[in-house]
Parts: structure tokens; C-alpha cells; sequence
């Protein structure tokens, strides 16, 4: 329910802080297992990104996305921004890989989180996406799926307003932890609510503000205790990692019986999956490749003729919305095209509206006459220690400090992009799918401009083995705070080839069933008394 300052006078079991959709996961699997849960949000009900003068500015050098595109504050978080793309991660993403380097290590395998996916796609509202892992061929399908509504709070709205054991306080910010370096415990929180200064009182305390954030709040707590997560030169607020997305190349299918199995498909719940393709755990270990997932995408419409009024449609509604650049040469071309064949042209637009608004499609497809279409991709990154985000020496009112950050790729990332295309069309030719045609140029060049992230911000709490080598255990708590978590892709050693939302609140609901068993273990056992 929401909640006003006035459950700032009480102490809960779990204190969530941030209510995206991680957080709103988390809290709502804690209230409904009987645990008292407060949960912060800065933003309002209604979440927004920040404005573009706030947060940290970054050097055009830099391939990372400023925080008015990465950040959302609100209800739901940046799940009220993003596209909903579901996927798992891999068995492979779990296992150590030499040439991924010694940092590239979970204290868990896969299927410790695995039995958390179910829950996870419930609370997300979507079908769950489940990889094929036991294929012998050089490359396997694997399943996205897509949730829908996509803000995770309205998915659950009726759930966050109605429990009786979840509060929640919005426009409250978290500005410090408060520890005490006699029991290793964080005694108490000290937030910014309606513009006050207020104290939460929980036993337990979970950040899930985003990958960035966690680490801010973390950094200043280490600065007023300089031994926290094994000081200075320990692993807090490094090994930042995103992916590396684009298009290097086209796919043509033998035939559009082949390509037709990579378009979305309608569940019976109306919501849609759709097939990709990726190496196998064995190709990548013998090749030594980062984990890449590759699918067929529109081809780009700009630049090419004119042929399809479904597709001259899409470039420019693409355009008007400001999804998309292009000439003014480029944008008469497309709607001359339309004029020519005005029928063809409203039944297009007809189609267009239906299938992205009614429908419910997530991107709009359009079938080429060729088989041929845009090869799209999503690669992991090497885990570095030197991509890091550490604090700047302008403390504010409440004597807090920002955050820079340090954000690259290197070249294994670009040259593993590179040999698995290459792979990839020697595999398709040889099984007769179908062949990549190559664009023009220098390949790697193109790899390291398409290269940005931001949004996927991973790494920066990394799970570990002990404090040297991670910020959280197994189970997500803290090494050196022994009632404090973090829950969020930065808890993850390596990025995988997936998006990361959606295994993100599978670690969320794992956490939070570890919390219930935390809290109901400290319960004072009932006294049943029995009449004579």
C-alpha cells in the first residue's frame, strides 16, 4: 500500500530500496510470504528520467549513454522504459573460461538460479524463455520472451496497493546507510522524504537502485569506513560491464519457411516469444568466444529502394517519432512510394497500427521477398577491473559524493563479435540454411562505433567467493554488513549473452526466499499453551 512518513515511526523486517522492477519483485515475494516490507522509491508514482542537467556528465570518448537515457525514477524504475525482452542466461555463463580471464567467476552455477525463472516470468508477466542448452550442433536456439504490460509496477499494481505487509514511500530518497562497525550491521537508513530528513529502522536492508547507484551508496559508506569490502583497491565499484549490440551483416534464409521460425509467435496468453540463435557452449570454448545471441531484423529501409509499402510505412513512422535519422532525399523517396500505390499504402498503415497497437507486437516485421533480412546481435564482455565508477571530490548538502565513471571494451570483445559471425555463415552455408552477406568496410571498425551501453549496468557489486574478489556472497549479502544486500545486474561476474532484467529478478526472488527463511528463523518461536 502507500504509505506517507508516518511509517517511518515503525521497524520492519526488510527495507527494499528502489522500486523498479527488481525491487518491486523483491518486495512483493517478501509481503507475500508474511514479511513486513518497506519499500523506497525516490521518484513518484508515475516514474520519469531524470532531466538532462542532472547526473553525471560523460566525455563523448566514453561509449556509455548519459543517465537521462539510462535512468528512470518512479514505480517500476526503468521498466517504464525499456523494451521487455525476457532471456535466461546459459549454463557456460556460470563455468570458469580461461580466456575470459581469472575474474570471470560465479560462486554458483546455473542451476541454483534456475528454479527461480518460473516465479520471476510471473511476477514479470510474461511467458518464460527457456534456453535449449543440449544441442550438438555449433549453434542452438535459444527463446526470448517479451513481458507485457512492460513497467513491472503496473504488471503488479494491484498486488503493491492492496498488501497489507508492503509499504511504500515514494518520493524518498536513500541518502545514508548507517553502520556500526561494532556489530558489522547497518543500524538504520537516513532518507530524504518530502523534502525532510527521516529515519527507516529495518533488520534487514536491500539496495536495488541500479548498478551505479549501488555502487554510490556503497562508495560512501566506504569512505567513512575506509576496511569496507576490502578497501580501496577491493572490487567494489569495478569490473563494469554492459554488452556490445549492432549489425555487421545481413542474413538470407534458403527459404521463408526457415525464416518464418524467427518471427514473434503469439502465446495463447497474447503475450510473444521469439527464436534466436547463438554458439554452443562446445563452439565456444574451442573457438574461445564470448557469449553472443544473434536474431533476423527488419533490413534497414533507408537504404535501400523503395519495394514494400509496409515498409516505406514503418521508415517513416520510425523517423517522425524520432527513432531513426535519415535524409530529407531519403524520406520523399519512401512517401512518393506511398503515393504511387495509395491502397497498398493504407492497408499498410492499417497493418502497421494493428500489429504494434492492438496486436500487441513488439516490433513491427516486415517479410522480405528475399528471405533477407538484418543480423542483429548481443555479446557479452570481458570483465575488466579498470572500467570501474568511483566517487568525485564534490560532496553535497548532505556531504555525499557523485560518482565518475570509467566505462570501455576491449579488443577480445570486438575480435569474438567478428569470429562469430564468421563461424556463424560457415555454419548456415554448410547446413544449408541460408549465408551472411557482409557489409562493406572494416568489420571491427564498425563493431567498436556500434559498441555503447550504459543500460546494462553489471558488475560494479560483483558476486565472489570472499571480499577480495567480490562485494556479495552467494545469497547477495554484503561480506562486511552482515544485514545488508544487493540484488540487480551488478551483482553479476560476467554479462552473459542476455539482457539482464529478466535473470536480475530470478536473483530477486532467490534473495528474497533467503530472506524469508533469515527473518523467520529470528522469530521468537509461539508458546502454545494447552488447556488442562
Amino acid at each position: 500500500m502507500l504509505s506517507s512518513r508516518d511509517v517511518l515511526n515503525s521497524e520492519f523486517d526488510v527495507c527494499v530500496v528502489g522500486a523498479g522492477p527488481v525491487g518491486v519483485c523483491i518486495a512483493l515475494t517478501l509481503s507475500n510470504s508474511g514479511i513486513r516490507t518497506l519499500l523506497l522509491e525516490r521518484g513518484a508514482r508515475n516514474a520519469s528520467a531524470p532531466k538532462r542537467q542532472e547526473g553525471v556528465r560523460l566525455d563523448d570518448a566514453v561509449p556509455h549513454a548519459p543517465d537521462h537515457d539510462t535512468l528512470a525514477f518512479g514505480l517500476g524504475g526503468t521498466s517504464s522504459r525499456w523494451g521487455g525482452r525476457c532471456v535466461e542466461f546459459d549454463d557456460i555463463d556460470f563455468e570458469h573460461r580461461d580466456y575470459l580471464g581469472v575474474d570471470a567467476a560465479w560462486p554458483i552455477s546455473h542451476s541454483e538460479l534456475e528454479p527461480y525463472y518460473s516465479e520471476a516470468a510471473t511476477l514479470m508477466k510474461a511467458p518464460r524463455p527457456h534456453n535449449t542448452s543440449t544441442s550438438n550442433e555449433a549453434f542452438m536456439e535459444s527463446v526470448e520472451s517479451w513481458a507485457f504490460p512492460r513497467n513491472t509496477a503496473t504488471a503488479n499494481r494491484s498486488a503493491l496497493l492492496s498488501s497489507r505487509l508492503l509499504h511504500i514511500l515514494l518520493d524518498a530518497q536513500l541518502i545514508q546507510l548507517n553502520f556500526d562497525s561494532a556489530t558489522s550491521r547497518t543500524t538504520s537508513a537516513t532518507i530524504r522524504c518530502d523534502k525532510h530528513l527521516g529515519t527507516v529502522r529495518a533488520k534487514h536492508f536491500v539496495l536495488a537502485c541500479g548498478g551505479r547507484e549501488n555502487s554510490r551508496l556503497l562508495l560512501n559508506l566506504q569512505a567513512r569506513f575506509p576496511d569496507l569490502f576490502a578497501g580501496e583497491e577491493g572490487p567494489l565499484g569495478r569490473y563494469y560491464m554492459g554488452h556490445l549490440t549492432g549489425q555487421i551483416a545481413q542474413i538470407r534464409f534458403q527459404s521463408e519457411a526457415i525464416a518464418e521460425q524467427f518471427f514473434f509467435k503469439r502465446q495463447q496468453d497474447g503475450r510473444f516469444t521469439r527464436r534466436r540463435l547463438q554458439p554452443s557452449a562446445q563452439t565456444q570454448r574451442s573457438l574461445e568466444l564470448l557469449n553472443t545471441a544473434m536474431w533476423p531484423h527488419n533490413s534497414d529501409m533507408g537504404k535501400l529502394p523503395p519495394r514494400q509499402a509496409l515498409a516505406s510505412a514503418a521508415f517513416l513512422r520510425e523517423v517522425l517519432k524520432g527513432q531513426r535519422s535519415a535524409s530529407r532525399q531519403d524520406c520523399i523517396t519512401h512517401g512518393m512510394f506511398l503515393m504511387r500505390h495509395p491502397i497498398n499504402g493504407l492497408a499498410s498503415l492499417s497493418r502497421l497500427a494493428h500489429d504494434r497497437y492492438f496486436y500487441g507486437l513488439p516490433h513491427l516485421q516486415v517479410r522480405d521477398a528475399q528471405n533477407e533480412y538484418g543480423l542483429r546481435y548481443h555479446a557479452e564482455q570481458v570483465p575488466r577491473r579498470s572500467s570501474r565508477v568511483q566517487l568525485v571530490n564534490d560532496p553535497d548538502q548532505y556531504n555525499q559524493h557523485g560518482i565518475s565513471t570509467e566505462f570501455s571494451y576491449c579488443p577480445e570483445d570486438y575480435q569474438s563479435v567478428l569470429r562469430v559471425h564468421h563461424s556463424f555463415d560457415e555454419w548456415l552455408r554448410k547446413t544449408g540454411l541460408g549465408s551472411l552477406r557482409f557489409q562493406e568496410g572494416d568489420l571491427e571498425e564498425m563493431v567498436v562505433s556500434q559498441s555503447h551501453d550504459g543500460y546494462h549496468q553489471i558488475g560494479l557489486t560483483r558476486m565472489g567467493s570472499n571480499r577480495h574478489d567480490g562485494v556479495v556472497d552467494a545469497n547477495c549479502r554484503t561480506f562486511d554488513v552482515d544485514n545488508l544486500f544487493v540484488a540487480g545486474s551488478s551483482i553479476f561476474p560476467t554479462s552473459g549473452q542476455a539482457n539482464p532484467t529478466f535473470p536480475a529478478v530470478a536473483f530477486g526472488v532467490r534473495l528474497a526466499h533467503h530472506l524469508v527463511g533469515i527473518v523467520r528463523r529470528a522469530q521468537p518461536a509461539k508458546i502454545v499453551r494447552h488447556m488442562a
